[in-house]
């Protein structure tokens, strides 16, 4: 009997989970930096730390120097924003 295996594909998923806070690997630019989403996993807006700015999720490149910290505000999405989401952002 001979033994195969065949390996199609594998996808790593970088996840980082820190107080509700969500980053993950996000895509990949044409030049090859990496880039990262930030989210509440509550639907909540995220505070940068660094700036005081507040985000319903950030993307930002690999090592940038941003944290973030979720507020008690929840993330409203606007009709085109909800749109562009469902479609894959390819909305209008």
């Amino acid at each position: 009997m001979r033994r195969s295996s065949v390996l199609s594909k594998i996808t790593l998923m970088y996840v980082e989970v820190n107080a509700m806070i969500v980053r993950e690997e996000y895509k990949t630019r044409a030049d090859g930096v990496k880039l990262f989403r930030t989210y509440s996993d509550e639907g909540r807006r995220i505070i940068q730390n660094e700036t005081g700015i507040v985000y319903g999720e950030a993307i930002d490149v690999e090592n940038a120097p941003y944290t973030y910290t979720e507020s008690d505000e929840d993330v409203e999405l606007t009709a085109e924003e909800a749109l562009n989401i469902i479609l894959g952002g390819e909305g209008v």
